[in-house]
């Protein structure tokens, strides 16, 4: 275990690696050479490795990066975010446009690919890799997956239809049908959570937990059994509102974690699963006179005997407006 969290899967240290943080207040004003000479020799990073750093965007100055060759002043909040290892950035080019339909596309997101740029990188994000495949600096996502979380993700390539596809989640009128694999096999083939999702406390990542108190915000999910097979099975997931990690939180609470889930299930073991198993797997909307509808193949790691089953579009749209 580190950091609370269960092991995390070799494939974290690729993708994923961890950054070593590190932090001061300047007690002086400094111009450009001088101050990163200091910083530098602050994070304890080689040539290569603060090169590295800048080039990845990992240095902040009071909240902001930075543009090179400005003087730093005094009292200013200094971070350095640095990999311990150069990360290895999941593949995207134009083959995982699922759907265009004018300034609209849907894409099947990679697993291990973040959204947007992390503090440690501007540089590794699904929409950057979005609008360097299609040569376009207009498109913006629309929504968001966690970075283990794969499948279809919307991008608006104007304001105004961003502003009426947000408007759309915001108001849950957008079907979305998940698919996870659980250890163990929920107790039925077909359940409903529900519950006030609240923040807790953790050492080093934003964690959430269901409680029946006034607290929180107001979630529910609904799940359906595709398959069982032994000590796991696949899940077709609707979630009916919209909350950070909700899909995480309500099956850790129905006691059948997503395999490989290290913030709220048991990690990796070894034999096990590489990832968060969890997929966006259809979408569904009106847009003005059109009913959209779009699906991300199952990753093979998710792949089960029973391709088709209770939880498609269709069904969750019957949910999503019940």
């Amino acid at each position: 275990m580190t950091d609370g969290l269960a092991p995390r899967p070799p494939a974290a240290a690729r993708f994923d690696p961890r950054v070593q943080v590190t932090r001061w207040t300047t007690d002086a004003g400094h111009p450009w050479p001088a101050f990163t000479a200091d910083a530098r020799a602050r994070s304890g990073l080689d040539a290569a490795d603060w090169q590295r750093v800048l080039w990845h965007g990992g240095l902040w100055i009071d909240r902001a990066r930075p543009a090179p060759g400005d003087p730093v002043p005094a009292g200013a909040q200094v971070a350095v975010y640095a990999f311990v290892s150069e990360p290895e950035v999941a593949p995207f080019d134009a083959s995982c446009v699922l759907e265009r339909r004018g300034d609209l596309i849907a894409v099947d997101k990679p697993a291990w690919l973040p959204m947007h740029g992390t503090r440690a990188s501007a540089r590794i994000g699904l929409e950057g890799a979005v609008r360097r495949a299609l040569g376009d600096d207009g498109w913006r996502a629309v929504h968001r997956l966690d970075r283990q979380t794969s499948g279809v993700v919307l991008f608006a390539r104007t304001g105004a239809l961003a502003g009426r596809l947000h408007r759309l989640f915001h108001s849950r009128r957008v079907a979305k049908t998940y698919r996870a694999r659980v250890e163990p096999p929920p107790a039925a083939d077909a359940f409903t959570v529900r519950g006030h999702m609240v923040r807790v406390a953790h050492p080093s990542h934003s964690r959430f937990a269901l409680t029946d108190g006034p607290d929180g915000k107001p979630s529910e999910s609904r799940f359906t059994v595709v398959e069982r097979r032994g000590d796991r099975a696949w899940v077709d997931c609707v979630p009916i509102t919209g909350r950070t990690h909700q899909l995480r939180v309500h099956l850790a609470h129905a006691g059948c974690p997503i395999a490989g889930d290290a913030l709220y299930g048991h990690g990796w073991r070894p034999g096990g699963a590489l990832r968060c198993l969890l997929h966006a797997h259809h979408l569904a909307l009106r847009l003005g006179p059109d009913d959209l509808d779009f699906t991300a193949p199952l990753p093979p790691d998710l792949h089960v005997a029973a391709q088709s089953g209770p939880g498609n579009a269709a069904t969750a749209r019957q949910q999503n407006s019940s």
